[in-house]
């Protein structure tokens, strides 16, 4: 078959679109090293494929190797700003498959805000490729992408942003626990496990929220902030420590009796603790 690849890709622009999308499934079956070498005939072609075979093309350009797809960033970009939202949202998967792609990421943010879900997701989705200090740079970026509409896209978002250093997601922490109020309970429990890894002085100015949160309806957000309170103590100032300590225990007394066994477990464990201190 290799020695006939390039009568394959003549065939990518025959008159007739069902031989020219005949033509792009038999490239796509092939590996990636056998494609690989006909990168820049396949990219400059794109233009002249038929669209309904256009979506296989990109796809095919997926199988690209890294290093192939580094000498093609223009054509990837090009292809990032087609019309067809398919050919957008694959095009951004390739620049996040370039090695470099720190240099490259830039040119993904418009596609944050693209008016295709898919697209915008892929572009999160790129960008928690990113190192931590690279990613820093994005973090407003990331941040916007919390109240997009679509619960999968807020849910990479919350993700992507659980990569990022405690020093560089401290700012914006009541942002990111305001999520445990979202409407999807994935996005709901992907907040939590993020939370959850932060030092307890991160989430002590914090403290009136996770009280607030042991009387959330979603019985995995109270058991989460039964959680946060048996590792925040320690870190409360005096003064605060005193002023929230019984409004603590009373809180926890009611979920002793929480309908959840884990929540009650866990409050009865804590409220045991703070009565024996």
């Amino acid at each position: 078959m290799v020695p006939h690849i390039p009568v394959v890709i003549q065939r990518l622009c025959d008159k007739d679109e069902q031989t020219c999308f005949a033509a792009s499934n038999v490239l796509c079956s092939l590996s990636s090293s056998a494609v690989t070498p006909h990168a820049a005939t396949l990219m400059e072609q794109f233009e002249t494929v038929p669209g309904s075979s256009r979506w296989r093309l990109v796809e095919l350009f997926g199988k690209f190797d890294a290093a192939m797809l580094s000498e093609h960033v223009d054509a990837i970009t090009k292809l990032m700003g087609h019309v067809d939202a398919d050919v957008r949202r694959r095009a951004v998967e390739m620049l996040g498959a370039l090695p470099d792609l720190p240099a490259h990421v830039a040119a993904a943010l418009p596609y944050l805000e693209d008016e295709d879900e898919d697209c915008r997701l892929s572009a999160v989705e790129v960008f928690g490729k990113l190192p931590p200090p690279a990613l820093e740079a994005h973090t407003p970026a990331m941040l916007a992408r919390l109240s997009d509409e679509e619960e999968c896209i807020r849910m990479g978002a919350v993700v992507v942003l659980g990569r990022l250093p405690t020093a560089a997601l401290e700012p914006h922490t009541a942002t990111l626990l305001a999520r445990l109020d979202d409407s999807s309970w994935r996005v709901r429990r992907h907040t939590m496990e993020v939370t959850a890894t932060l030092p307890a002085a991160v989430l002590a100015p914090h403290v009136e929220l996770i009280l607030r949160h042991l009387e959330h309806t979603d019985a995995r957000v109270r058991e989460w902030a039964v959680g946060a309170f048996s590792h925040l103590s320690a870190a409360l100032e005096p003064s605060t420590a005193g002023m929230v300590a019984p409004r603590v225990a009373k809180a926890l007394e009611a979920r002793m009796q929480d309908e959840d066994r884990r929540v009650r477990e866990r409050a009865t464990s804590l409220r045991s603790r703070i009565s024996a201190s």
